[in-house]
């Protein structure tokens, strides 16, 4: 399992596994600026708003598709067996 956390300074990550910088950089897009990012969600999706105001630095992971695709799957099946 990973750690990940986030202060106005810094991100910090632990992992019991050694990943080098660059590709924790590259899957939080940590080179995207911010704005940029929040510029290209609806105005109009209440729900994105309150997400970006709870939590400002609200980042969209930059993964795998097929990951992406289960991840998707595994979510919905969980919501509907409960």
């Amino acid at each position: 399992p990973c750690f990940l956390s986030q202060n106005k300074e810094s991100i910090r990550f632990e992992c019991e596994v050694e990943i080098p910088v660059p590709v924790i950089e590259n899957f939080l897009q940590i080179h995207e600026p911010i704005q940029k990012i929040r510029d290209s969600f609806p105005k109009n999706d209440r729900w994105i708003q309150r997400s970006i105001n709870f939590c400002p630095g609200i980042r969209i992971l930059k993964s795998d598709p097929w990951e992406t695709t289960c991840m998707f799957i595994c979510s919905a099946m969980k919501q509907a067996s409960e």
